[in-house]
């Protein structure tokens, strides 16, 4: 190509080309040595006599041997004068740059000596999977539970080990911690996966997988009472605040386990905490977030986005047990335990993420006409009054804000020195 697109001049190596230890040439197996010499080749010691052949008269073409290589050797000049000790930093220099999630949001931690208000909190990585995520929530969900003291209707956190055999309580006295839970979660997105509907009208194909996740885990005895129970999830008519309600098997829209990342930009959780503090369950007591700067990409996975009507919902499973029986999830004990476990909070920022895709995908989106806000559903709460369904659709302006905000960075500190002892 070279060759054929050169305008004014050319200039070209030719020498033998050797594989390995091999003395024959190798050049009439490339390209130009085929176009020079045919498949036969040159000799080596022929190769500088071949090549005149090629001279012309007119001085188009001129064959010159390449100048011998000179050899020059770097001289040291004077002596470079000592270089003194390297700086030693006085305090942690953190990445200002994380993948944060719900759960590290959401976790308060304890500031060390060296911190700087100035310097972003890293955290932990964000979770790499939905199971990831669940785990992570949960162990959350345990550092809250384990404040509480002498009750023995709360959820301790405490994880129960092995699974015992099915007592006549029913669903109730399944074991909660973090295997039941991401168990409960996996046949939910089983369901999903397959199809809410198609699942919950076929019983026995329903029986054949619950019975076979139990048999790997030893749980047989528990195959008839989770049964009856993911059939009921999948029945049962869900109440929405100012919207008809809804069955997972009567929806025909929907996603299990989206995932969402997206940017952020010097937002310190601070100012977001107080935000969420503000809209959603104004006036009610929490616990506070753990202070840090949200700064780089959030990241996390939506159990179920669905369509109800005209409007779309994220919604999250909850296995958390709240007492012993139905009468533990009451509107009440389920507004405790979100605002217990900042639950809150995580229905913001996935209503975020779903505001953000249906600003890209969804023709003429307009929030109130289209968002639905976030569900909660409470697992063990399904044959409650209120079928353990927590919903609330955080203010337009909240997420508009929001939305800015991380677009934005609206609390980048004014100076980030790097210099130590800064």
């Amino acid at each position: 190509v070279g060759m054929t697109r050169a305008r004014h001049a050319c200039w070209m190596a030719i020498a033998p080309v050797r594989h390995g230890n091999r003395k024959d040439s190798d050049l009439h197996r490339t390209a130009v040595g085929y176009l020079l010499f045919g498949p036969e080749g040159v000799e080596p010691p022929a190769l500088a006599a071949r090549m005149e052949e090629l001279r012309d008269d007119d001085g188009h073409v001129r064959v010159e041997p390449l100048p011998p290589p000179a050899v020059e050797r770097c001289r040291a000049g004077e002596a470079a004068p000592a270089t003194g000790p390297a700086r030693v930093p006085r305090r942690r220099v953190r990445e200002p740059w994380w993948v944060a999630s719900y759960s590290a949001i959401a976790r308060r931690e304890e500031p060390g000596p060296d911190d700087s208000a100035a310097s972003a909190d890293a955290g932990p990585d964000a979770p790499d999977t939905a199971e990831e995520d669940i785990l992570r929530e949960d162990a959350g969900a345990r550092d809250v539970d384990a404040a509480v003291d002498g009750d023995p209707g709360v959820d301790t956190g405490t994880d129960t080990g092995a699974v015992t055999t099915a007592p006549a309580g029913g669903h109730h006295d399944f074991p909660h911690g973090p295997e039941p839970g991401t168990f409960l979660h996996g046949l939910l997105e089983w369901a999903g996966e397959q199809g809410f509907a198609r699942v919950a009208g076929d019983p026995a194909r329903l029986h054949a997988e619950v019975a076979r996740r139990c048999g790997a885990r030893g749980w047989d005895d528990w195959v008839p009472v989770l049964q009856t129970w993911l059939h009921q999830l999948l029945a049962a008519g869900f109440p929405l605040d100012g919207a008809a309600g809804f069955s997972l098997a009567g929806l025909d829209s929907y996603q299990a386990e989206l995932e969402f990342l997206f940017e952020t930009r010097w937002l310190h959780s601070d100012t977001l905490d107080a935000a969420v503090r503000r809209d959603v369950l104004p006036g009610e007591s929490r616990p506070p977030a753990g202070s840090k700067w949200i700064n780089g990409m959030l990241k996390g996975f939506v159990d179920l986005v669905f369509r109800h009507g005209e409007r779309y919902y994220v919604a999250d499973y909850k296995s958390n047990r709240l007492g012993a029986g139905p009468e533990a999830y009451t509107a009440a004990q389920l507004n405790a335990a979100v605002l217990d476990h900042r639950y809150d909070l995580q229905l913001v920022l996935y209503t975020l993420a779903l505001h953000r895709l249906l600003k890209a995908r969804l023709p003429g989106y307009d929030f109130d006409a289209h968002m639905g806000g976030g569900v909660y559903l409470f697992l063990r709460g399904v044959d409650a009054p209120g079928r353990g369904v927590f919903h609330q659709r955080p203010p337009r302006e909240l997420i508009e804000w929001l939305d800015r905000a991380f677009a934005q960075g609206p609390d980048r500190p004014a100076v980030r020195s790097t210099e130590a002892g800064a």
